[in-house]
């Protein structure tokens, strides 16, 4: 018997030995929570081996020296509770269908990639890694939330690469419009935005967004129908009433989307047993 903490919520939960290295639900936020050695709490005060030696975990493997401990775990947790998204099939749906509604109807973003393609050729496997990154995450988006498949591996990293994609230039380019014409207070929103466009990708390129932030439970038709009436009655009052900037559209309409979530669909045991 193993004894672990829910990177999320903190909360105390144990398995058996062979669930090392799988996926398990936690019982009480309902996130989907991989077991590693660096999420297991031990008797002895050590530091656990990182089982994945990413980008985050050899900066972490550099800088520290001293042992590893319960509250360390905790810690973790909470900043990784607040600070990491997470994306859902109903989610993933909706930034998928705003990017094609903006690619087919808005003429400005149509002239802004038609003028762009002169500097994105100076860039050109950059440019072709996005525009593949978002195609793809477009098909396995509207693929997935159709179908009861689970999701391979590559799949989760091409849909959390998408959703990365989407929210980062939402976030730049509506935040980069507005700095333009904004004063004062009003600095605020076009600030926000940027310093979240960045935070994201920071986030993706030291791997605290990996596959494991993209859930594995299905959507509902009632889900998807709902979602996606909401989303088309905000683009419809954004594009053609408010008249707004295409990125500022598309910004709206990512944040709508993120604000759904399911409850993973496996679940790990509640242990409250104090732990020394």
């Amino acid at each position: 018997m193993i004894k672990f903490k829910c990177m999320y919520c903190g909360q105390k939960l144990k398995g058996k030995d062979s669930c090392l290295g799988k996926k398990l639900r936690c019982i009480k936020c309902g996130h989907i929570i991989r077991v590693t050695s660096a999420n297991i709490i031990i008797d002895k005060v050590e530091r656990p081996k990182y089982e994945r030696q990413g980008v985050s975990a050899t900066l972490e493997n550099h800088f520290r020296t001293e042992p590893w401990t319960k509250q360390d775990n905790d810690r973790i947790s909470f900043w990784r509770r607040i600070l990491v998204p997470q994306f859902d099939e109903l989610t993933l749906f909706l930034m998928s269908v705003i990017t094609v509604l903006l690619l087919a109807t808005n003429r400005e973003l149509q002239l802004s990639i038609f003028e762009s393609a002169s500097f994105a050729a100076q860039f050109s496997g950059l440019a072709l890694a996005l525009a593949v990154t978002i195609i793809s995450g477009i098909a396995l988006s509207i693929y997935h939330v159709f179908t009861r498949r689970q999701k391979s591996t590559v799949e989760k990293m091409t849909l959390a690469a998408f959703a990365v994609a989407i929210t980062a230039i939402s976030g730049i380019c509506a935040g980069w419009y507005m700095l333009k014409s904004c004063a004062g207070w009003e600095l605020i929103f076009p600030v926000w935005n940027l310093v979240n466009a960045i935070f994201i990708i920071i986030l993706f390129r030291l791997e605290y967004i990996d596959e494991d932030c993209i859930a594995d439970k299905d959507a509902t038709a009632g889900q998807v129908l709902l979602g996606s009436v909401i989303l088309l009655v905000v683009f419809l009052l954004c594009q053609y009433v408010f008249k707004t900037y295409w990125a500022v559209t598309m910004s709206v309409c990512v944040a709508y989307s993120t604000n759904f979530t399911f409850t993973p669909e496996y679940i790990a045991e509640s242990d409250e047993d104090n732990w020394e």
